[in-house]
């Protein structure tokens, strides 16, 4: 017999609820919106027919300090109506971005400020995601590369993933998709500044011996 599915929100309550899928059984609906809880600084909620019945709630206090500084995100699509459907989710799940079309657009706002996620398409009127990664390295960010690919097949998965690219999703893009890349992209900054911090502390107590 199928369990019964669940819609995950996030949100408060239904008015300012943004639905973010449907979940198969009650256990896996809650730990779910668990790991949507612990990851980003939002409140969610479970529904069924109707009626809410299961909740996370996170004080205050704790979207503050998750919420700053905030997270910098860039899309870099010559293609406007990706750009535009890419960008419409991102304000719904109530991100920073920036939209760009070039390689060389992304480039100079690379050089200016802090750059964390990237979207990027596989082709660019003047180049392509290589270019993108390339522009990453040559100035030292830790920007993670996601490839929007309308293919997003698996031979196509391991050459970006061989070349530095952080993920690969399907374009047209689906809002879970992205929330997810966004919550992945996110463990992997806090795990690499956990091991840059131990890193650092092993260096002070080597100088130090």
């Amino acid at each position: 017999m199928r369990n019964a599915t669940y819609d995950l929100f996030r949100g408060t309550s239904r008015e300012n609820a943004v639905w973010i899928g449907t979940v198969e059984g009650l256990e896996a609906a809650a730990d779910r919106m668990s790991c949507l809880a612990l990851s980003a600084p939002d409140d969610y909620f479970l529904s069924r027919g109707g009626n809410i019945v299961a909740s996370v709630e996170k004080p205050l206090s704790a979207r503050r300090s998750e919420t700053s500084p905030s997270w910098k995100i860039v899309i870099v699509s010559s293609d406007s109506e990706h750009l535009t459907t890419l960008a419409e989710i991102l304000k719904r799940q109530r991100m920073e971005f920036l939209c760009m079309p070039t390689v060389s657009q992304y480039r100079d706002v690379l050089s200016k400020q802090r750059v964390d996620l990237v979207f990027c398409d596989p082709e660019l009127s003047d180049g392509n995601y290589l270019d993108v990664i390339n522009a990453a390295r040559s100035l030292g960010s830790g920007a993670r590369i996601v490839l929007t690919s309308r293919q997003a097949s698996w031979p196509e998965f391991l050459d970006a993933m061989r070349v530095g690219a952080f993920d690969v999703i399907s374009k047209p893009c689906r809002p879970k998709d992205v929330e997810w890349m966004v919550i992945q992209a996110k463990r992997d900054n806090r795990k690499k500044t956990k091991e840059l911090k131990t890193s650092n502390e092993r260096n002070r107590a080597r100088g130090a011996a």
